[in-house]
């Protein structure tokens, strides 16, 4: 039984096989070669191209989606961890946490890798500000136990203490960044998808569609990884020269108030 569907007055027919919009004529897909069973209705059609034909219902989107989106599309967006990344959208969609160790492991990276260039940026800013914050407080910690230089004078004196108070911060970013990560890609996925016109779509593909979600979805290829991570070395390199900066005027503040 073929699915059917009206656009700009001519009828065509879907291939069950391949999803390819065809003409209401043909007895096999162009693409896949698939072989149609004679039909009446489309025998009699293709006789008289003219004959009045009733106008069938929408296609209706097959069973399957998810949140209304094909699992096609899903799929070329989302690339090799297809599998991976559905059981965990399924799970959040019960309302679930779960752990992205990706995420967790790369950070900043990782958004970079998966292609959410808006959310980097975001997430840099905020990245930006909650380490600034962080080492305003251990400045004030460390000049309040005894060492007026701060974080780098408590290194050189109690190394184990430093090397906690890093690695708990590291660890705290960490965790963060592995429950955030489904969630935030997610939500760049359903962005694509919304602007290339993809919620409750007819299961039917073309050249454009399919290059345009392959190419801004997808992951980066190791080149592009290189040239993302020299092109975002500047601005991080001059963040944390802005940080140990303002620390260090932070210090000469609170040494000018307590002396």
């Amino acid at each position: 039984m073929h699915r059917w569907r009206k656009s700009m007055d001519i009828y065509t027919k879907i291939c069950p096989q391949c999803n390819a919009a065809i003409p209401l004529s043909s007895r096999f897909c162009p693409k896949c070669g698939t072989l149609f069973p004679s039909s009446q209705t489309g025998a009699s059609s293709a006789r008289n191209p003219h004959t009045s034909v009733p106008s069938p219902d929408p296609v209706p989107i097959p069973s399957e989606t998810f949140r209304g989106y094909l699992l096609t599309d899903l799929e070329i967006c989302i690339g090799s961890q297809f599998q991976n990344y559905m059981e965990r959208f399924s799970k959040r969609r019960h309302k679930k946490c779960t752990f992205n160790w990706c995420s967790a492991f790369f950070g900043l990276d990782w958004l970079l890798y998966r292609k959410m260039w808006k959310t980097w940026l975001f997430a840099y800013g905020i990245l930006t500000f909650a380490t600034f914050s962080y080492h305003i407080f251990l400045s004030t910690l460390c000049f309040l136990s005894g060492f007026p230089l701060g974080f780098s004078q408590l290194a050189m004196n109690h190394p184990g203490t430093a090397a906690l108070l890093a690695l708990a911060y590291r660890l705290l970013l960490a965790i963060a960044w592995g429950f955030l990560g489904d969630k935030l890609y997610w939500r760049h996925l359903r962005e694509l998808l919304i602007r290339h016109q993809c919620f409750r779509r007819p299961p039917v593909y073309d050249d454009a569609l399919f290059q345009a979600l392959q190419e801004n979805g997808g992951t980066l290829t190791i080149s592009e990884m290189l040239m993302a991570f020299f092109i975002c070395l500047f601005p991080t390199c001059a963040g944390s020269a802005a940080i140990t900066a303002g620390c260090s005027m932070y210090l000469k503040l609170l040494s000018h108030l307590f002396p």
